[in-house]
């Protein structure tokens, strides 16, 4: 996800030319050039291909065509700043005399006011004949899009008109006697705005968005949005009926808050390129907004990343379910987004750090996944344990919907794609062959990890079942495994990655048990060690990218013969960012808990959140028969308040004091 200088198509010979060109149009656009090129020495000109006339016709956006009756097109400068060199398209070498002649015609018109855009430098090369310079065009488009791509590979060639190279020049050696008749001008017209070539406002794209990538991004980014729906599905269907609402609440708080100040400020700290801004840390793009003609590439751009962001932010409501202070969370959603948004610009931003030594991460294994496993187990250890929940003789609470559980899968395996599929950042350039990668190596990942969740019940020792938990986790884990490395990775190797991935959360699953750290919906396992061995995966397995999509770098994993660089820049990634997530967010929690208290009251957290913080009776949810679940003494009428999680030595999560 680089900036680079636009390319060039080179036309013509080597040698460098004086070319003054002057070009009216009717609706008040005119446009003189002058001087595009200073020859190096009259010598150098006359031998090398005898004054031959060549030129070079401009590129606009392909944003926003002019009406069909525009016969030539001028480029416009961006307000954000102009572009130093402007691309020109193969099609503007079919019709030169004709062009020039125009040129001619509109010279002798009296009273024509001119206005000067100063064009960069370009190369020519001598060709013989327009076939060979038709050929040469055919290789070069070609080769522009491996070699023009080489960050993110999204060039715009804008169709400007037509015009080819005069057969009748002149061969070298030869000087022509005569100079084609002029031909009629045509009438041209325009419309009043034009699209621009807009710079860069993200790592994403170098030279604005062509119509076809904005809507491909678009509406991945809404498919990514309904991944929302899924965390709800299956974070309600793991905790209990008392809690359900609850938990959705959340949900929307995570897009609503930390929505709120993404837009305010968490994309700016990411992508912001104002001065003073750092490798580390981004300036500007505070309360998106934009205007025409650069309102698309913004808005694309800020869309997308959004989803990313609210999703971060979600995973950590599944690790503090059932205990937590709505109010804390609320709080806690409003600034969670400096957490996502510091580390994004390392690896996704301007300038990284991480992105300047090679790391990869297509989708977010790290960037998007891991920040929020490491968050989610500092916020569960912070809050403590539910109540029982380390109660040798209760054991955990039981699910409460695992039917819900299973739909929220459905909806976030979906969802997924989008996520993986869409992070190709568009389709054009032969950016659909890695998206169309991408969404399959994703499924084929987590048909792998599937396979290892349905059988997984009976390889754990005591149980022979088939676990929906397990699979569920399972299948999450090795889509969480294949999202940093899906359009770089074959099929055997995406393969691979979920099926080590499935396995390396079902292990996990255990160290917050060990730990006594109440993980509801087993986030630090899926999300933070499943985050952990994606962007490992990518040094193993990763192949170049051809400099399509600009991530890979020339780099490969290590079963490709690769070296160990590439997997040591990814450990790196691992580490900063998971180190990142966990001061982060104990220093947030533990100033929040100054705020409001980020736990509940025992008596609270037993008749349930969704009657104490949002009002809602459930039948036969009560009080006592929630002691009755979770209290070892049945007689007790009332429980003492107490700090939960910091007590209880012999019993985490129970209560020391109970007050009969």
């Amino acid at each position: 996800m680089s900036h680079h200088r636009p390319a060039f198509l080179r036309i013509g010979a080597e040698n460098k030319i004086n070319l003054c060109l002057r070009l009216r149009l009717e609706t008040n656009v005119e446009v003189k050039m002058s001087k595009l090129l200073a020859a190096e020495s009259r010598s150098d000109f006359s031998s090398g291909f005898n004054q031959t006339l060549l030129s070079a016709l401009f590129l606009l956006n392909l944003v926003s065509k002019f009406n069909s009756s525009l016969k030539y097109q001028l480029p416009q400068y961006s307000k954000k700043g102009s572009h130093d060199e402007l691309k020109y398209s193969k099609k503007n070498l079919e019709n030169l005399q004709e062009f020039f002649d125009s040129l001619q015609n509109d010279e002798k018109q009296k009273g024509t006011k001119m206005a000067v855009i100063n064009t960069s430098k370009v190369n020519f090369q001598s060709q013989n004949n327009s076939k060979a310079i038709s050929s040469n065009n055919k290789n070069a488009s070609g080769s522009n899009n491996s070699n023009n791509n080489q960050s993110d590979g999204n060039e715009d060639r804008a169709d400007l008109g037509t015009a080819t190279a005069n057969p009748s020049a002149g061969k070298p050696g030869r000087r022509t006697s005569k100079r084609p008749k002029p031909t009629k001008t045509p009438r041209m017209t325009t419309r009043k705005k034009v699209t621009t070539l807009t710079p860069s406002i993200t790592t994403q794209s170098s030279s604005g968005l062509k119509p076809v990538d904005a809507v491909w991004i678009l509406l991945c980014g809404i498919i990514i949005f309904t991944m929302q729906t899924g965390f709800g599905l299956l974070e309600g269907g793991i905790v209990s009926q008392k809690n359900e609402t609850n938990i959705m609440l959340k949900n929307v708080a995570d897009v609503v808050l930390g929505g709120f100040t993404y837009w305010a400020f968490g994309y700016g700290i990411t992508f912001g390129t104002w001065y003073g801004s750092v490798s580390f840390f981004g300036l500007g793009f505070y309360f998106v907004d934009e205007s025409y003609p650069l309102m698309g590439d913004v808005f694309t751009s800020f869309f997308f990343q959004l989803s990313f962001a609210t999703t971060a932010t979600t995973i950590v409501s599944g690790a503090l379910a059932e205990r937590t202070n709505f109010k804390a969370y609320c709080l806690f959603s409003l600034v969670a987004t400096f957490t996502y948004s510091v580390q994004a610009r390392w690896v996704w931003g301007p300038g990284g750090f991480l992105a300047e030594l090679g790391a990869v991460d297509i989708a977010g294994s790290g960037c998007v996944h891991l920040v929020g496993g490491a968050s989610a187990f500092v916020a569960a250890w912070m809050v403590g344990p539910r109540l029982g929940r380390f109660d040798t003789n209760t054991g955990p609470p039981p699910m409460g919907n695992h039917n819900n559980a299973l739909v929220g899968l459905f909806l976030l395996w979906w969802g997924w794609i989008a996520f993986n599929a869409g992070s190709t950042y568009g389709i054009t350039a032969n950016k659909w062959q890695f998206a169309a990668r991408a969404a399959s190596t994703t499924m084929i990942a987590s048909i792998g990890g599937g396979l290892v969740g349905m059988f997984w019940g009976f390889v754990k020792p005591g149980t022979k079942v088939f676990d929906a938990v397990a699979v569920i986790n399972a299948v999450l884990g090795a889509l969480v495994g294949i999202t940093a490395g899906c359009a770089v990775m074959h099929s055997v190797e995406a393969f691979s990655t979920g099926v080590i991935g499935a396995c390396v959360v079902l292990l996990a699953a255990y160290i917050p048990d060990l730990l006594k750290v109440d993980d509801p919906v087993g986030a630090t396992a899926v999300h933070g060690f499943g985050g952990i061995w994606g962007l490992l995966a990518v040094g193993v397995f990763a192949e170049d990218d051809f400099g399509i999509l600009g991530v890979t770098k020339g780099r490969y994993g290590l079963v490709r013969a690769g070296g160990w660089y590439l997997l040591g820049v990814q450990t790196l990634t691992a580490v900063c960012i998971a180190s990142w997530a966990i001061v982060s967010t104990f220093v947030i929690l533990f100033l929040i808990n100054f705020i409001v208290p980020l736990r509940v009251s025992a008596h609270e957290e037993l008749t349930g959140l969704d009657f104490s913080e949002h009002g809602i009776r459930r039948k036969q949810i009560g009080t006592s028969p929630a002691i009755s679940l979770f209290g070892s003494n049945l007689e007790v009428a009332e429980i003492q308040h107490g700090i939960i999680g910091f007590t209880g030595q012999n019993n985490p999560g129970m209560f020391d004091t109970l007050k009969v």
